[in-house]
């Protein structure tokens, strides 16, 4: 069983960017949490992580480990293989295959992996209960840490992604407020030159703060994935 506490800007004084989150938001996302921790790929990393961690500290308590321990080298580099691609076992190479008949000799297939946990929020708190339930309370202990530790690296990853995404479309809207400000600071030049005016206009002015406010948040942007 554990608890994790999750930092969700619900108070502005509490916020570095000074925007809170709305009660239905907070619980919005304790609900996709919770998806990503019972997702196929989330349950498919641990499997593998499981493995990995069974071979390289001689975890002999799993049924099957010695065919594991036989093919040691093989099987951890298979692994970081899957791992680093994000790819699924085939279920054809013998290695694969020895993956598969070792999950599905200690009960740990997606199914069975599934129906072991249980999640949470705590009532409208920041906290998430975690429950998972095992025949071996060694096995169980090693597959909470494992999914605890890949869904807080698989929640970075998506939580970037997001913000590169949205770092993308403030550079499109920079480099069109760029354009717009061009375009206007030529047609005011113009339009001074032909009835001598020195004032800049409110709209250029508006524009050209817009502008400002875009490279901010692009650099705050940057910053973060960075």
């Amino acid at each position: 069983e554990a608890k994790l506490c999750l930092n969700l800007q619900e108070n502005e004084s509490i916020s570095l960017t000074e925007n809170s989150m709305k009660q239905y938001q907070v619980h919005a996302y304790f609900q996709n949490l919770i998806e990503l921790l019972k997702s196929k790929n989330n349950i498919e990393a641990v499997q593998l992580l499981a493995i990995k961690k069974a071979v390289t500290d001689s975890m002999d308590f799993f049924l099957g480990y010695e065919q594991l321990a036989s093919n040691q080298e093989e099987i951890i580099n298979r692994v970081d293989e899957l791992l680093e691609n994000r790819k699924h076992l085939n279920g054809y190479s013998k290695i694969d295959l020895i993956i598969q008949d070792f999950l599905e000799q200690n009960g740990l297939t997606s199914e069975n992996m599934r129906d072991m946990i249980t999640a949470y929020r705590l009532t409208d708190s920041n906290f998430m209960k975690f429950e998972l339930t095992d025949k071996d309370p060694r096995s169980t202990k090693l597959l909470a840490e494992l999914f605890i530790q890949v869904l807080v690296s698989e929640n970075k990853r998506i939580s970037k992604n997001q913000i590169k995404s949205h770092r993308e479309m403030v550079e499109q809207l920079v480099t069109q407020a760029k354009k717009e400000l061009d375009s206007k600071i030529k047609k005011l030049d113009e339009f001074k030159v032909e009835n001598n005016i020195i004032n800049l206009g409110e709209h250029t002015k508006a524009l050209v703060v817009y502008q400002v406010q875009l490279e901010g948040q692009r650099a705050n942007l940057l910053s973060k994935i960075a």
